[in-house]
């Protein structure tokens, strides 16, 4: 039996991987897939294209690069990935429940919209400025023109479409 037992090949010989083998595998880089699985899905705003965490916020903030106009401010942060991310932070201090969540809405579909166009490479916070109103065209405008701004004031990559 010991004869038989030696004279097996090992189970990654024959295409079978096993358990171990399994748990070493290097998983496939999940910055690139995010920036493939964005350009598939057109017009998802997938988890990855987003700022999520305190830590991530924080440093962003800490960071001290701002463009500011009538509309938006907006910080900025290289953040090393091929892809541009966002984050919301929009207080009490802007209005009541349907009017935050309204420039929320605003910012994130014009970030969605214009991310083929935004320079690349990016963590951004964005936030309305006091007193003024939640209009698409002008949150599109500013977006651009704010995020373009501040990719040239630290260096980053052109946007992929334009």
């Amino acid at each position: 039996m010991s004869d038989n037992t030696a004279n097996r090949p090992e189970p990654e010989l024959l295409g079978k991987k096993s358990p171990l083998a399994k748990r070493s595998m290097i998983r496939p880089d999940a910055s690139a897939a995010c920036a493939i699985s964005g350009a598939l899905r057109g017009e998802r705003f997938p988890k990855c294209l987003r700022l999520r965490s305190d830590r991530e916020f924080e440093a962003v903030f800490a960071g001290q690069h701002v463009a500011v106009d009538q509309v938006l401010v907006i910080h900025a942060l290289p953040n090393q990935l091929p892809y541009s991310r966002l984050g919301l932070s929009v207080s009490k201090r802007v209005g009541n429940a349907p009017l935050r969540n309204t420039w929320k809405r605003l910012i994130r579909e014009a970030f969605r919209r214009q991310r083929a166009y935004l320079p690349v490479g990016l963590d951004l916070v964005v936030r309305p400025r006091k007193g003024s109103q939640p209009q698409y065209h002008a949150v599109t405008q500013s977006l651009s023109k704010l995020v373009s701004q501040l990719g040239r004031q630290l260096h980053c990559n052109k946007a992929r479409g334009g």
